[in-house]
């Protein structure tokens, strides 16, 4: 089995003959984020993911082997808040275009909790909006550098190009399994 890293440089590779293929003049390092790789395993997303909304508050995922993970919300303004689920189930669905989709039950939305109640997210990738009922949902993507990343989905479709969403709205494996 290849490394991660070897896997994510072949994807985003083959995204570029695509794109050349049928005559988009894309660069892809603008682009941004990619698809996982079609051989992306559970075991892939193991370990701890992190994100920063600002300078006082942090979101952390711990994903298990065993299915299991736990989500730490810390936030540190006037007053401290922590927000800590039991360890719930989580779960990978690969649509058929080709996504990936992280789902976290029990797990919650802190870049911007009231979208949520306000008509639900909006998925930069599949261009239309989901309504997680009480579970959050992550996309898997490949960041141009190589790194996989889980991103948020968005508050409305109007934030531009997925490119622009903000490290905000991305986790990034801080420690592996």
């Amino acid at each position: 089995m290849r490394s991660m890293s070897s896997r994510c440089a072949l994807a985003c590779v083959a995204g570029a003959i695509l794109l050349l293929a049928s005559g988009c003049e894309v660069n892809l390092c603008r682009a941004g984020f990619y698809p996982p790789p079609l051989d992306l395993q559970e075991a892939d997303l193991l370990g701890t993911w992190e994100t920063q909304y600002s300078r006082y508050d942090f979101d952390r995922l711990e994903l298990r082997a065993d299915g299991t993970f736990k989500q730490v919300y810390e936030e540190h303004i006037d007053e401290d808040y922590f927000f800590e689920t039991p360890w719930n189930q989580w779960r990978l669905e690969r649509l058929p275009d080709g996504l990936v989709e992280l789902y976290l039950a029990g797990a919650r939305y802190f870049a911007a909790s009231p979208a949520i109640q306000a008509g639900g997210l909006y998925d930069p990738f599949r261009r239309e909006f989901t309504h997680p009922v009480k579970e959050l949902v992550l996309a898997v993507r490949i960041h141009c550098d190589g790194e996989l990343i889980l991103h948020h989905m968005w508050t409305s479709p109007d934030r531009g190009f997925a490119i622009f969403g903000g490290e905000s709205l991305l986790f990034r494996r801080v420690e592996g399994p």
